[in-house]
C-alpha cells in the first residue's frame, strides 16, 4: 500500500540579508534556510522549541542564532531533536560573491542580447558556471563591487562604465576572448538596462535583491518535492520582510497563476523551473509570534557561520565540525534534492573537505567522492569532468615535474565491424571468449584505412567491413568503446604494425571530453572566440585556446605546431617553428 505523503508547512527564515547590497565582508553568504514540518507535528515541534528556549535563554521571546553561535553544541541537541520527532531541514546558500559573477554572466554573455553568442548558450549552464567561477577567482572585488552598484540602479550610462571596466579586467586577468565576448553585448546595453527596470515595475524592488531568486529557487525545490510525493507543501510560512514583503508575495503569486506548460526543465537542472501547482500559500509572519521561524533562523544561522569561516579558510573547531554536519546535511540526502548551493566551485570544495574531514574519510578515498555530484547544479554531466571552454591563462599550470600524458590521436579511426555494425573483438587464434582472460582480448583501431583493409583482407572473416569513424560518427564510436568495455581493456593501435595500446575506459572517456567541449563550442557560438583563421606567407594557420589556459598554433598543410600563454605567443612561436623547418629543409 502506497502511504500518503504528509502534509506538511515549510517555516523559513534568512541570515546575511543585506537587500540590494550583493557583496558584504561581514556577511558574505545570503542563506534562506528551514523546516519541512508535517502538518500533525507542529505542536510536538512547537513544544519542543519553547522548552529549548526555557532552558537556554528564557528572558527572550525570539531566538536568534547569534544567542548560541558560542555554544553550538546547542545547536546540535536540537537539530537532533528537532529531526527524531519527523522534521526535515532544508536551505538555499548563496555565495555573494559568485552569486555578482553570475550576475555578470548573465547580464552581459545573455544570447538574446549578445551578437557574438547562439541560443544554446542560454541553457548551457555548465558554462555559464565556469565562467562565473573564473571571474569570482580573477576578477578584482573593486570590479565586482562597481557591477554591483550599477546593478541596483540599472541605466545604459551605468552599464557602458561598468562594461568598460569589466572587458579590461577580463583582458589584463582571465583572457582576451571573455573579454571580446562581453563586448558582445555592447550594442544592446540600453535594452538590457530596460529588462532590469521593468522586472523591477513588475515585481518591485525586492526583486532586485539576492532574496528574490532565493526564495525562487526554494519554492522550486518544495513544488519538486510535492510533484514527486514526497510531501504534500501546504503552504510556506516566512519571517517579515519589511519593504519587500509585497514584492516577494507578489512574484510567489506570479508562478502560482503562471500556465503549466511554463513549468519547463532547464538543461543540466533537476529542479524544473516555472508553474507552482503543489504549494497553497505564502504567509509571513513574526519570528518572536512563531518559534518555527525561530528553528529556522537557527539553522540559517548555523549554515551561514559555518560557510563564512569555510570562505576565509579558518579551522573549525571540534563543536563547529559538529554544527557543519548537521547545518550541511540536506546536501547529502540521496534520493531528495533538499537544498540548492549557489557557491563557487572553491567553497564546494571546502564544504566536502569538512565534511569528509569530520568523518574520517580521506580525500583519496574513492567513496567520498559521491558527495561532490550532489554539490554541484547539475546531474547529467558526461564521464569525468568537463574540459573548460574558456579558461583563464595559466588555470591549469602543471606542478613542476608533472608529467604530460597528451597523445595525438588523428580522426577519422577505422575499425572493423561485422553487419550489424559491431566492432570485432580479437582474440588469440584457435581459442574461445570463454577461454580468455580480458587481458587477451583487444579492440582494433587505425588511423590509416589501407592498413585496415589490408588486414582485413588477410582473415576469412565473413560479412565483416572496414568502418570509419569521423567527427559525425564520434558518439556512436564513443559508445561501442564503452559496450565494449564489458569485454577487455584495452584497444590497439595499427594492428599488426608497431603498435601501441591504451585502456578503453580512458579513450572512451578522453574522447568523450573533448568532443563534449567541441560541440559546446560551436552550439554556444564560442567557436569563433576559440578558434581564430590566419595566414602565413599564403598558407592557412589556426589558432586556439586549450582546455589547459594556454594557446597552440598549427599550420594545417603539415601540423607543424607552436605554443604559448598568448595566441600572440603561440603564432610566433609557430613561425619561429615554421623557419627552423625550412633552414633544415635548405
Amino acid at each position: 500500500m502506497k502511504l500518503m505523503p504528509l502534509e506538511s508547512t515549510i517555516y523559513l527564515d534568512e541570515s546575511g540579508n543585506d537587500g540590494p547590497n550583493y557583496i558584504s565582508a561581514q556577511d558574505p553568504f545570503y542563506v534562506l534556510g528551514g523546516w519541512i514540518v508535517p502538518d500533525r507535528k507542529i505542536v510536538d515541534a512547537t513544544v519542543l522549541m519553547e522548552r529549548f528556549r526555557q532552558a537556554h535563554s528564557s528572558q527572550t521571546f525570539d531566538l536568534k542564532f547569534k544567542m548560541f553561535r558560542r555554544r553550538p553544541y546547542l545547536l546540535c541537541e536540537l537539530m537532533t531533536k528537532l529531526g527524531e520527532i519527523g522534521l526535515v531541514p532544508m536551505f538555499v546558500l548563496a555565495e555573494k560573491r559568485y552569486c555578482i559573477a553570475g550576475k555578470i554572466v548573465e547580464t552581459f554573455l545573455d544570447p538574446y542580447y549578445s551578437s557574438k553568442l547562439r541560443g544554446h548558450f542560454g541553457v548551457d549552464l555548465e558554462a555559464k558556471r565556469e565562467i562565473a567561477n573564473t571571474l569570482y577567482e580573477r576578477l578584482p572585488t573593486s570590479v565586482l563591487n562597481e557591477f554591483a552598484a550599477s546593478y541596483r540602479e540599472p541605466s545604459q550610462t551605468g552599464f557602458e562604465s561598468v562594461l568598460s571596466r569589466v572587458v579590461a579586467s577580463c583582458r589584463e586577468h582571465v583572457n582576451a576572448e571573455v573579454a571580446e565576448l562581453m563586448l558582445g553585448s555592447e550594442d544592446r546595453l540600453g535594452d538590457i538596462a530596460a529588462a532590469e527596470l521593468h522586472a523591477v515595475d513588475a515585481f518591485g524592488k525586492g526583486s532586485a535583491t539576492i532574496n528574490a531568486p532565493c526564495l525562487i529557487s526554494m519554492a522550486m525545490l518544495i513544488e519538486q518535492l510535492g510533484r514527486k510525493h514526497d510531501i504534500s507543501p501546504q503552504r510556506i510560512v516566512h519571517d517579515e520582510q519589511g519593504p519587500y514583503q509585497t514584492d516577494f508575495a507578489r512574484i510567489f503569486q506570479s508562478f502560482l497563476s503562471a500556465p503549466e506548460e511554463h513549468r519547463f526543465q532547464l538543461e543540466g537542472m533537476d529542479v524544473p523551473f516555472g508553474a507552482i501547482r503543489n504549494i497553497n500559500t505564502l504567509e509571513f509572519q513574526k519570528s518572536e509570534q512563531q518559534p518555527l521561524v525561530q528553528a529556522a533562523d537557527l539553522l540559517a544561522g548555523s549554515i551561514a557561520h559555518v560557510a563564512k569561516k569555510l570562505v576565509g579558510e579558518e579551522s573549525l573547531h571540534v563543536q563547529e565540525s559538529e554544527l557543519a554536519m548537521f547545518a550541511f546535511l540536506p546536501m547529502y540526502v540521496p534520493q531528495l534534492r533538499l537544498a540548492n548551493p549557489v557557491c563557487s566551485e572553491r567553497m564546494l570544495k571546502r564544504i566536502g573537505g569538512a565534511i569528509r574531514e569530520k568523518m574520517g574519510i580521506s580525500e583519496t578515498d574513492e567513496s567520498s567522492n559521491s558527495h561532490a555530484e550532489q554539490t554541484r547544479w547539475t546531474s547529467t554531466l558526461p564521464p569525468g569532468d568537463m574540459i573548460p571552454l574558456l579558461p583563464a591563462r595559466g588555470s591549469a599550470a602543471k606542478p613542476k615535474g608533472h608529467p604530460d600524458h597528451r597523445i595525438k590521436i588523428d580522426l577519422p579511426f577505422y575499425s572493423i565491424a561485422n553487419e550489424d555494425r559491431e566492432l570485432v573483438l580479437l582474440l588469440p587464434p584457435d581459442v574461445s571468449m570463454a577461454q580468455t582472460q580480458r587481458d587477451q582480448r583487444m579492440y582494433l583501431l587505425w588511423t590509416d584505412k589501407a592498413l585496415a583493409e589490408g588486414f582485413l583482407s588477410d582473415q576469412d572473416w565473413v560479412g565483416h567491413s572496414v568502418v570509419e569513424f569521423g567527427p559525425p560518427e564520434l558518439d556512436e564510436f564513443i559508445e561501442l568503446l564503452r559496450q565494449g568495455s564489458q569485454w577487455t581493456d584495452w584497444v590497439y593501435f595499427q594492428f599488426p604494425q608497431p603498435h601501441g595500446h591504451m585502456p578503453i575506459k580512458r579513450l572512451a572517456d578522453d574522447l568523450e571530453r573533448v568532443w563534449q567541449r567541441s560541440k559546446r563550442l560551436f552550439q554556444t557560438g564560442l567557436a569563433s572566440e576559440v578558434y581564430r583563421q590566419h595566414e602565413f606567407d599564403g598558407e592557412m594557420v589556426y589558432s586556439a585556446l586549450m582546455g589547459t589556459g594556454d594557446y597552440v598554433a598549427i599550420r594545417i598543410s603539415d601540423g607543424l605546431r607552436g605554443s604559448g600563454d598568448t595566441r600572440e605567443e603561440a603564432l610566433g612561436d609557430l613561425q619561429k617553428t615554421i623557419g627552423d623547418a625550412s633552414s633544415v629543409g635548405q
